[in-house]
């Protein structure tokens, strides 16, 4: 509402209202002692009580020549004072005063590191469960297992769920079609049908390095152990490089390169490949067709 207005006739509401009126103007005159005033009524009080021009035509308005207008009070900020430091501050263990140099150790509530190791052992402690099968105390690996925790161990729960017969039953019929009831042969049958091609995480031999970028990474293989000195610690090879290396019948030495054709990492054909003295030789011959390869087929 503005702080001045004229009415002619009574203002309607259709519920309840609240409504604080700072200085209302009365037939062009200024209230002095209306600062704040809450009125809550229905539409009949509040039509009744309204004043108009004509029923204010007898009423002694007050004159706003003998006072002056209010105001509101300025509103108080929510943001805290900023602090000043030094801060002096009481310790929470030893109840001695102690100095605060900034806000991070304004946020402790100990003077020192003894203070805070007290404080940090007077918490109380959580309860601990009791395993329902040995009845130790344990503590669970998280608080969201606490509710739910009943046993120490796999084994001490393992235990419990053998006490009853039928259970214990069934255990022991999914056990036996477990590797719990394997015989040597079916080990050694499992092991010769998990290796290779029999595998289903078999990829061929090679091991594809993830790409890094718009770069491609070449293909590893396993070492053969007459040329595991130009292989990795882990035994893998590049698969190129091996390829190039039985190819001419030695090893080849760290500083020798070789290059794809096509610029295609994992395209290893005999036909792609070239052999450079070193990988200086090799840039050259990319930029300006020589040094010819020492090696291509």
């Amino acid at each position: 509402m503005a702080s001045g207005f004229h009415t002619t006739r009574p203002l309607r509401a259709t519920s309840l209202c609240a409504m604080t009126l700072t200085g209302i103007r009365w037939n062009g005159s200024r209230s002095e002692s209306l600062s704040s005033m809450s009125i809550t009524s229905t539409f009949t009080d509040f039509a009744e009580s309204t004043p108009t021009n004509s029923s204010l035509a007898g009423t002694d308005a007050p004159s706003t020549e003998t006072g002056a207008s209010s105001s509101s009070p300025p509103m108080r900020s929510r943001r805290a004072a900023p602090r000043s430091f030094p801060l002096s501050k009481t310790c929470a263990a030893c109840s001695r005063p102690f100095l605060c140099r900034n806000a991070r150790e304004a946020y402790s509530k100990a003077c020192g590191l003894e203070c805070r190791q007290a404080l940090r052992r007077s918490r109380p402690t959580k309860a601990r469960p009791t395993c329902q099968t040995c009845g130790a105390p344990f503590t669970p690996k998280s608080n969201l297992s606490l509710a739910k925790a009943k046993h120490c161990s796999t084994k001490c729960s393992a235990a419990h769920r053998m006490t009853d017969p039928a259970a214990a039953e069934r255990l022991r019929s999914i056990a036996a079609t477990g590797k719990a009831g394997w015989t040597d042969q079916s080990r050694a049958s499992y092991q010769v049908k998990m290796t290779g091609p029999g595998n289903p995480a078999w990829k061929g031999g090679v091991m594809l390095v993830s790409s890094k970028g718009n770069y491609q990474r070449g293909v590893y293989v396993r070492c053969p152990q007459e040329y595991r000195a130009m292989g990795r610690r882990d035994g893998w090879i590049l698969q190129h490089r091996l390829m190039v290396a039985q190819v001419i019948g030695r090893m080849l030495t760290t500083a020798e390169s070789v290059h794809h054709v096509n610029h295609d990492p994992r395209d290893n054909r005999l036909a792609n490949l070239m052999l450079f003295a070193n990988n200086s030789d090799h840039k050259r011959y990319e930029r300006h067709g020589s040094p010819l390869p020492i090696w291509s087929v």
